[in-house]
This record gives structure tokens, sequence and C-alpha cells, in this order.
């Protein structure tokens, strides 16, 4: 691969990075009812909307896909193999 290629592969996936990052940012209570389902002596968050858990757990996996694909595309510049 050559190293202008590379460079624009690590640049598109770091903001894929950063912009589901964003996203599960300004849909943290999504995010955290993937994981920890609210008993019934929590405290619930307060009105508002609620996005789609498709859509935080989408978010999830391209984020770790595109750290990967980061990482990956990092290493094989760094080892300078084809």
């Amino acid at each position: 691969m050559p190293y202008e290629n590379g460079l624009i592969a690590i640049g598109l996936a770091l903001a894929v990075v950063f912009g589901t990052f964003v996203y599960a940012l300004i849909n943290a209570r999504t995010v955290m009812a993937l994981f920890s389902p609210v008993s019934k002596d929590e405290i619930v968050p307060g009105c508002g909307r609620q996005g789609s858990k498709a859509a935080a757990l989408a978010a999830l996996v391209l984020h770790f896909l595109a750290w990967g694909t980061a990482g990956l595309v990092w290493l094989n510049l760094l080892a300078d193999t084809r």
C-alpha cells in the first residue's frame, strides 16, 4: 500500500471513530441502556428522547471496527509490508 493511501485510510477510519464517539456522547442514555438495564430500585433518568438501541449498537460496532482498521493500517505502514 502506498504511503499516501495508507494515510488517507487512517484519516477516514479516525473520522469514523470520532463521528461515532460524538454520536455515543449525544446518545449516552441509549448506550448505557445497552449494557445496564434499569432495575426496580434504580433511579431512572428524566424525560427526554432516547435513541434507537440498534443505532447505538451499530455505532459501537463501527467505532471499534474503525479503531481496528486504523491500527492495522498504521502497523502495515510502520512495518512497510506488502
